[in-house]
């Protein structure tokens, strides 16, 4: 660096320049600081050519196109999201690869939620053009008919790009709406007939007509006609098996006024056609379910949301009821069925229920079950051997129970596993066992030495365990020592089974979120490694979630 002889002592002293010599220097600043930032400028241009270049190498470039779909499938929300059509098309946005990797991953295009503003024709055939010979998903959410304000608003779902889409669109397996009352579909399937072609043996059916699934959701004021041949569900097409029914709220649907027998006609014809039928219903009465169900002899998939409805579902004294309560409702091949958002009240319809077939029971319990007054002797445990063994005698087919969101004494837990010796799938999510301190729900399940507790279980899964329960294996060891005991010897890995090998093959546990505790080392565990390495146990332990502040 160039500097006056003048200003060279005082670099190199402590010295006091004078007013001159302080004006210099102020001037060679000013000069030192512009140069420095056209350095700076050319520095950063280079660091951009450089990032450019080493861009072009990268190994994204490489990846091939099926594989950037695939991430693609995974790092987008669930198909169902209102904001999903825009998110897959700000991929295509990106560059000329990820377009055509979203144009040749099919599965992309292959749902639409829309609402009803957002219809247009020529945009969804394009979309679903994309997918190309996949099974097809198309939801309609119609804003219509608000019956809380003065001027409700017309119902849109007979809207002319609607019916133009059902009549003369791209195929499709599943159709889901969503408006308020049957009369809004009833006038849409009235508004298909203006599109309808001409009659011709050789033309194909209208995609309304072979659709495959429907789901009807109703969210406002219930009217059926008197006449049952009249009512909107006559107009489902014959070629659905798949149907879900998810009706308006009790107060949606009638306010205040409390009738038990408000009108459902679904004709049977529907239901005996179905091989999976879900229902969403809290109103009270039950006859208009009992009803319907008595007619799905072919439903191999039987889901009920209660929608924590603490009331009981059904009249005892009504002549029908009682019927189906001493002869039972007989569904031949129903193999899994699920009870959602339910509650002693709602559970007791499995006191109606005969599925001699069964496979499967879900039960997800209300929310609000820990609220209710529960009567001292009710037992879930006694409720669900009386369904499985006695009414359904489907012990020989029964493998997999599901239980979620449930509070359970730990003895009762134990007599209701005890009690299915056949299961082979269990999952725990979200049950809490008392009296526990840390809800310990494996700790349940580790019977001392007891070869018909759960003797044919191969998957376990936990699910929501609460987040203390990481900081201490004992329940886990203690678990897998009663599953199969054995002892480590004073060799490297090694050990001695002193039980036969144990049917477990799948242990899953994961933990709520917490803002306090860090990690956990359970997979370093010397008995899950053992029986990871010996008896092919495959162990997925999830990491602790954290919320809010983790130094809180």
């Amino acid at each position: 660096m160039r500097t006056n002889a003048h200003l060279a002592q005082l670099l190199s002293s402590n010295d006091t320049p004078s007013s001159r010599e302080a004006e210099e220097v102020k001037l060679e600043v000013t000069l030192l600081a512009e140069k420095v930032l056209q350095l700076r400028s050319q520095l950063e241009e280079l660091e951009e050519d450089l990032r450019r270049y080493k861009a072009i190498l990268s190994p994204i470039r490489k990846v091939p196109l099926e594989v950037l779909g695939a991430i693609f499938e995974m790092a987008l929300p669930e198909r169902t999201k209102q904001d999903y059509s825009s998110r897959v098309l700000k991929l295509c946005l990106v560059c000329k690869n990820w377009r055509d990797a979203a144009h040749l991953t099919r599965r992309l295009w292959s749902e639409l939620h829309l609402s009803d503003d957002h219809i247009h024709y020529r945009k969804i055939v394009n979309w679903f053009n994309r997918a190309g010979s996949l099974p097809k998903t198309l939801e309609v959410n119609a804003k219509c008919g608000v019956r809380y304000l003065s001027k409700p608003e017309r119902c849109h779902l007979p809207g002319h790009d609607v019916s133009r889409l059902l009549t003369s669109g791209p195929s499709l397996h599943h159709l889901s709406l969503t408006c308020t009352s049957p009369r809004c579909f009833l006038k849409m399937v009235d508004a298909l007939e203006t599109f309808a072609p001409a009659p011709s043996p050789y033309a194909e059916p209208r995609p309304f007509d072979a659709i495959q699934s429907l789901t009807l959701t109703f969210t406002g004021a219930w009217v059926e006609p008197t006449n049952p041949s009249e009512s909107a569900f006559h107009r489902i097409p014959t070629s659905v098996t798949s149907l879900q029914l998810c009706l308006p709220n009790h107060d949606e649907a009638f306010g205040y006024s409390n009738p038990e027998s408000a009108p459902l006609h679904l004709p049977p014809h529907l239901l005996m056609n179905l091989t999976a039928f879900s229902i969403g219903c809290d109103w009270e009465g039950g006859l208009q379910l009992a009803t319907a169900l008595g007619h799905c002899i072919n439903v191999e998939t039987l889901t009920i949301d209660f929608r924590d409805s603490i009331t009981w579902w059904y009249d005892a004294d009504e002549p029908s009821i009682e019927r189906f309560r001493a002869d039972g409702l007989l569904l031949p091949k129903v193999r899994t069925l699920s009870l959602e958002r339910a509650t002693p009240a709602s559970i007791a319809i499995l006191e109606l229920l005969k599925t001699p077939a069964l496979e499967t029971l879900n039960v997800h319990v209300s929310m609000f079950y820990e609220e209710m007054e529960v009567a001292e002797e009710y037992s879930l445990a006694a409720d669900l051997h009386a369904f499985i063994k006695d009414r359904s005698q489907c012990e020989a087919t029964f493998r997999s129970l599901r239980l979620e969101c449930l509070e359970i004494q730990g003895e009762e837990l134990k007599s209701l596993l005890q009690g299915l010796p056949t299961i082979t799938h269990l999952v725990l999510d979200y049950v809490n066992v008392k009296p526990s301190s840390f809800n310990d729900v494996l700790a349940q399940l580790a019977v001392k030495r007891d070869r018909k507790f759960l003797p044919n279980l191969e998957s376990l899964k936990i699910f929501g365990l609460p987040p203390q329960w990481a900081g201490d294996d004992t329940s886990l060891i203690c678990f897998l020592d009663e599953r199969r005991s054995h002892d480590f010897m004073n060799i490297r890995d090694g050990c001695i089974f002193q039980d036969p090998p144990d049917s477990l093959k799948e242990l899953v546990l994961t933990f709520r979120r917490t803002s306090r505790l860090r990690d956990h080392a359970l997979h370093n565990n010397p008995s899950v490694k053992l029986f990871r390495k010996h008896c092919g146990v495959l162990f997925n332990i999830g990491p602790l979630l954290y919320w809010g502040d983790p130094n809180a």
